[in-house]
């Protein structure tokens, strides 16, 4: 069932209370009797892929990719990799140079995971709330990066103007407005003078086709361009995640309008990251 199905359904049964909190107890039935059955089988899988990448638990993998295939996670997380390199090598950004570069949400390093396996002069560091994902890469890593566990609220413990790249893919897709204000001034705080910060959005490709199964989604989006979908909280939640972690969408009016007083909009380009999310591509401005 595709993704827009999905909320379609959730918005629709949730009419019903009855009958929306029996679709949450079988769907989390089926989803821990799955997740059950594939980490039996990775107790006795090599831990390592053909290019021996580390290979994370399916409960890790989950939480970060929302699946529990193993060749999806890899093969999402290479494509969003690849479209990072992109948008950097657009800025001029090379990987020759000797830059910092945090990764803001990195879970279990589906996509950091193959920066570390390619040469280059960059200083990594990845920060997560997921207190299990941190301590997965710090075994699993060692020596490639510094890997630290963030609160949900700022501030880090990163000096100011520390990194000269920040990454935050699929971060901004979460939050709801407040936490995301909260979260652009701490990215700022943390990016060298010219930083540039790399993020996702869920952009008009994606609510475009949610909002034509809902009318709030719909009404939201073509007014104050954000809408923030709670819908993954209590037995919905799979992943285990925070449940102030749900579902935000934006249009670009409203990032262009609220993102652009701290931030210099460099880029917005729709289905940019993983053929999904669009990827908003800001550069530091300094603030009186």
């Amino acid at each position: 069932m595709s993704g827009r199905n999905v909320i379609s359904m959730r918005e629709r049964l949730k009419e019903n209370r009855f009958l929306y909190f029996l679709a949450g107890c079988a769907r989390s039935l089926i989803h821990h009797a799955r997740l059950f059955l594939h980490s039996f089988g990775f107790m006795f899988a090599s831990k390592t892929d053909d290019g021996e990448i580390p290979v994370p638990p399916p409960r890790l993998r989950y939480r970060v990719h929302g699946e529990l295939r193993l060749n999806s996670f890899f093969s999402v997380g290479l494509h969003i990799h690849r479209d990072v390199l992109k948008i950097l090598e657009a800025q001029k950004i090379e990987v020759s140079e000797e830059l910092e570069v945090l990764d803001f949400g990195c879970g279990c390093a589906r996509m950091l995971e193959h920066f570390l396996c390619e040469g280059t002069k960059w200083k990594f560091t990845g920060t997560d709330i997921d207190s299990d994902a941190i301590a997965w890469v710090r075994k699993n890593f060692p020596g490639k990066a510094s890997w630290d566990i963030n609160d949900k609220r700022p501030p880090l413990h990163y000096s100011s103007r520390r990194f000269d790249v920040v990454f935050a893919i699929s971060l901004f897709t979460h939050f709801d407005e407040d936490m995301q204000f909260d979260w652009l001034q701490e990215l700022h705080r943390i990016l060298s003078v010219d930083g540039i910060l790399i993020c996702s959005v869920h952009g008009k490709p994606v609510w475009d086709k949610v909002a034509s199964f809902g009318s709030r989604l719909h009404n939201a989006m073509n007014g104050k361009g954000f809408y923030f979908l709670q819908s993954s909280s209590g037995i919905r939640n799979l992943a285990g995640l925070p449940d102030f972690y749900q579902t935000a969408f934006h249009s670009e009016e409203y990032v262009r309008n609220n993102w652009g007083d701290l931030f210099h909009i460099v880029d917005y380009s729709d289905c940019a990251i993983g053929n999904h999310q669009t990827a908003v591509v800001l550069r530091k401005k300094i603030v009186s």
